[in-house]
Formats: structure tokens, C-alpha cells, sequence
């Protein structure tokens, strides 16, 4: 199977649901079509990252299909490549919500701060999808 190349591959591969059965006394894999799958990475609803303090109206909005994932940097911390820019991604589902909230909330505390730290260096927000 090759390696997922961009973020829609990697969070919602093809799946197939096969079902094995002896025939004639020889195994047989039969697709079964309708069964229901869960879906285990739903994006964080925009209304509940804007409840966190949001996102602000100047982030960018990416496609997952848009994002080419290159080294795993660690756990769901990718570099990526995103219309030719190459980026730092944070694959952050529904199940990491909390976590999310925190880390927005420290970023905004961040930016805040740049104001009178004018040397502080915080990195810039791109975007999400």
C-alpha cells in the first residue's frame, strides 16, 4: 500500500469491509457494500473553535486534499507543503478539542504579549481545514 501523500489520504483512506468465505473449500473475500464505518477524525466544528476565542477573520481556510504531507515530525505534527509553502501542521480532530482550546487560547496569550516584547517571536498562524 504507498504512503499516503496528502491529508485527506491520510485521515480518511479508502476503506474496504471484506468479508471471508469458504467456497467450494477455498477462501473467498467478499466486499460488503452499505456497512457502516465511523468517522474517527471529525473536524473541531467552527463554532466551537470561535466559543475558544477563535481563529480570527485572516486565517486561511485549506482543503485537506490541498495539503502534502512530508516528514512526520512527531505524534500528528507534520511538515507540509501547502501551495508551495512549506509549513508546520497540527492534525487536531474533534476527540482533541480541549487540547486545541488550550493551545489557541496560549497562542492568542502570545501574540498578545508580542506587543510588549516586541522581540518575542511566535510563530504564524496559517491556517486550518
Amino acid at each position: 500500500m504507498p504512503e499516503p501523500r496528502t491529508l485527506q489520504e491520510q485521515l480518511y483512506p479508502q476503506i474496504h469491509v471484506l468479508q471471508i468465505l469458504t467456497e467450494n473449500y477455498t477462501l473467498a473475500a467478499h466486499r460488503l457494500e452499505g456497512y457502516p464505518l465511523r468517522d474517527r477524525h471529525r473536524p473541531i466544528p467552527e463554532s466551537k473553535l470561535q466559543e475558544q476565542g477563535g481563529l480570527g477573520p485572516d486565517i486561511s481556510v485549506f482543503n485537506a486534499s490541498d495539503v502534502v504531507i512530508g516528514e512526520r515530525i512527531q505524534g500528528w505534527v507534520w511538515s507540509v507543503d501547502v501551495a508551495g509553502e512549506k509549513i508546520i501542521c497540527k492534525v487536531s480532530a474533534g476527540s482533541f478539542f480541549n487540547i486545541i482550546g488550550d493551545e489557541l487560547a496560549t497562542y492568542q496569550k502570545l501574540e498578545k504579549a508580542k506587543v510588549s516584547f516586541p522581540e518575542l517571536r511566535v510563530p504564524e498562524l496559517k491556517g486550518k481545514y
